[in-house]
């Protein structure tokens, strides 16, 4: 490809980076003002208490005077220990699940980190640090000491970032951080983390400031009396420092963003702009499909299954993504990401986050668009870098695992075993992948099915199911989830319910002022009125076309199917209302109550609960649940339902009861789903194998 000689301007801070710079320094020097002012106010505070209190025992020589002049000397010393304790308080550094590593273990590593130190004109870190996710970050050791010295950086390589990632990819992310190394604004991070751990201490962390108040407030009723003023005061304090904490962290909050942008154009300048906005869609695929992974094995540990290396497993989902997301791959199975992917990226309304640290992936992306800086590319691996790789990988693994009871018991899956279980169990529990989602976590919009048949009987049907689905077509469900949240944003700035109010926002692209909320929301709500009624079209229209195109033994099996799925999930409504109501009345239970209120909760319960009872009852001798349930299930609801069960007697509940009513909630919600589920996935996979039959001239 034909790469291009970057301007060094384009890696000189903007001038919007230098502006929030300089609202950072206000920010941070307005703390330091509000501090000192309720030190020499609390000082103050403690002299006046101190004169009051010695004056008061040499009024009067009596132990009521005694007692309350003591008392006001000693709130005037502790307000002052309050301001100043977080001198004393001692600080930890967690490192988690990081691993340090050397360049006798990763000489490769760590000559190519050395090489882009050079290139970036920063120092090399002091540490280096894996950690198992797909994650990459600078960080320091942020003393009182770190706001006035320099501090050497550290720096943490996630290994899900390096399974998603190529060398150039790679280097493109690295340079990021280290461009954060050479940014003199995160001297702010320090001034304004420490701030932090102040205003936290007098805030929240007032457990053993509180029992010595109350310890002292219990000797006498005037120490009480003394008592209240300090805890007053303080609640004052605690007033200003909330104001302040606000003001100094949403301009720390507006530098990091900035900061964001500058090193990403440090990362474009030092390995092109092409490579750092692929290394950025990559990471948000390879951030997704961790997670997927996680979940998944987070889910075996009551089977005893596990993971013997995550790390091909997680390369094997990224693979899967990018097959139903119509991505092609590279030779080391990466997708190929020309476009930002669709999946990931629907909103179309943008709020600018006052608290968020990072800027949207479109933001920056748009940013090193315009930088335009083109590299070539190196397609190996990003494990190319490190020795022993799977070592490491299976090192990390075991890691993760490293709190679970009894891990030595378990069965490792590798990775072949890992993929045939794994799609088994998506084979299993979710509709064909060919609909790629369309049919998930929705009811089918239930039609008129004798038209339809009339219709399908009418027409030559010449379409097919790759004309009627399309990807817009097939996109429509998720387009709709979300429409209602970008529809929901707008709610919330109509009604102002976001804190501090949001003068514009962001509507495809073009900015909008807060006034025009009303008209945008009017816009929206009638493209999610279009989509809400195209999916409803699309679901008769997939059903015509099936039956148009089946035999008739087909034909008899999708109406009489279709028949059954939409009187299920009409029973299905009225069981979430049941749930819902039972859910509703029960959680209050698990709050602290007094024993008027747990009583009322609990004649509540008892009221709605029997409606559960006699679901439960239907659902137990019902062949088309029965049919699904599982033994434990069915012993679950047979307990639940021969029993009347007292939750509370006074003073105490029955854990027993709740315990059994908590998994009998649970048995139904799965026993319904379960139900319905079965009967539609049968139903579509025997309408896609008519669709695709027609597809193959069968």
């Amino acid at each position: 490809m034909q790469t291009s000689q970057p301007d060094k301007s384009a890696i000189q801070p903007s001038k919007a980076f230098k502006q929030q710079i300089t609202r950072s320094v206000n920010a941070v020097v307005l703390f330091i003002i509000v501090y000192l002012f309720l030190l020499l106010g609390v000082i103050a505070c403690a002299i006046i208490f101190g004169a009051l209190g010695v004056g008061i025992i040499y009024l009067k020589a009596h132990w009521v005077t005694l007692v309350f002049g003591l008392g006001l000397i000693f709130s005037g010393l502790m307000l002052v220990f309050f301001v100043i304790k977080f001198i004393f308080k001692r600080h930890k550094e967690d490192y988690g699940d990081r691993i340090e590593i050397f360049e006798t273990d990763q000489p490769e590593l760590f000559s190519f980190i050395r090489e882009l130190t050079t290139e970036t004109g920063t120092d090399f870190p002091k540490h280096v640090y894996l950690s198992p996710e797909v994650n990459a970050y600078v960080n320091y050791d942020s003393t009182f000491w770190s706001m006035f010295l320099p501090v050497k950086k550290n720096l943490t390589i996630g290994l899900g970032l390096v399974n998603s990632l190529n060398r150039s990819e790679f280097k493109s992310v690295l340079a990021h951080e280290f461009g954060h190394f050479s940014q003199r604004s995160m001297k702010f991070g320090s001034y304004v983390y420490n701030m932090n751990k102040v205003i936290y201490n007098m805030l929240y962390d007032n457990d053993n400031y509180q029992n010595i108040i109350d310890k002292w407030a219990s000797f006498h009723s005037f120490l009480r009396g003394t008592a209240w003023i300090n805890l007053k005061i303080i609640e004052g304090i605690q007033f200003i420092l909330r104001k302040v904490y606000v003001f100094l962290n949403k301009n720390q909050m507006s530098l990091s963003r900035q900061m964001e942008f500058h090193a990403d154009a440090i990362s474009a300048y030092v390995a092109g702009s092409n490579n750092a906005i692929t290394a950025s869609r990559r990471l948000d695929i390879g951030g997704m499909c961790y997670t997927t992974v996680l979940n998944y094995w987070n889910s075996e540990i009551k089977d005893k299954k596990r993971a013997d290396n995550f790390y091909p497993q997680h390369r094997e989902i990224i693979r899967q993504f990018s097959e139903l997301n119509q991505l092609s791959l590279d030779d080391n199975g990466l997708p190929v990401v020309s476009h930002r992917v669709a999946a990931l990226d629907n909103e179309q309304v943008a709020i600018e986050d006052q608290w968020a640290s990072h800027p949207s992936s479109k933001d920056r992306e748009a940013a090193m668009e315009a930088l335009n800086i083109l590299k070539s590319v190196e397609p190996e691996s990003a494990w190319s870098l490190f020795n022993n790789a799977e070592r490491l990988q299976c090192r990390f693994t075991d890691d993760m695992y490293s709190s679970v009871n009894e891990i030595n018991k378990f069965e490792k899956l590798d990775l072949a075993a890992f993929k045939a279980k794994y799609y088994k169990d998506v084979e299993e529990n979710s509709y064909h992948p060919e609909y790629r989602g369309y049919y998930n976590a929705r009811h089918i919009n239930a039609f008129n099915i004798d038209d339809a048949i009339q219709e399908a009987q009418k027409e030559n049907n010449n379409s097919s199911f790759a004309d009627l689905f399309t990807d817009e077509k097939s996109n429509l469900p998720k387009r709709i989830d979300y429409l209602a949240v970008d529809i929901a944003k707008l709610d919330d700035i109509i009604e102002k319910r976001i804190e501090s109010g949001v003068k514009t926002f962001d509507f495809k692209g073009t900015k909008y002022s807060n006034r025009e909320a009303p008209a945008v929301k009017e816009l929206l709500n009638q493209e999610l009125q279009d989509a809400e009624t195209s999916v409803k079209e699309l679901d008769r229209q997939l059903f015509i076309t099936a039956y148009a195109n089946a035999g008739a033994d087909d034909q008899q099996k999708l109406k009489d199917g279709y028949t059954l799925l939409f009187s299920y999930q009409q029973q299905d409504n009225g069981d979430y209302e049941i749930y819902n109501n039972v859910w509703a009345a029960f959680s209050p239970l698990f709050n602290t109550m007094p024993y008027a209120e747990i009583e009322r909760a609990v004649a509540q319960l008892y009221n709605v609960e029997k409606r559960l009872k006699t679901r439960l009852q239907d659902i137990a001798t019902g062949n088309s649940y029965q049919a699904v349930m599982t033994t434990a299930q069915t012993e679950a609801i047979e307990k639940y339902i021969s029993n009347n069960w007292t939750y509370f007697a006074y003073p105490d509940y029955d854990n027993e009861a709740i315990a059994t009513l908590e998994i009998a909630l649970s048995t139904f919600i799965a026993v319904i789903n379960e139900r319905t589920f079965k009967h539609k996935k049968q139903l579509l996979d025997l309408q896609l194998k008519i669709l695709n039959n027609k597809k193959a001239g069968l």
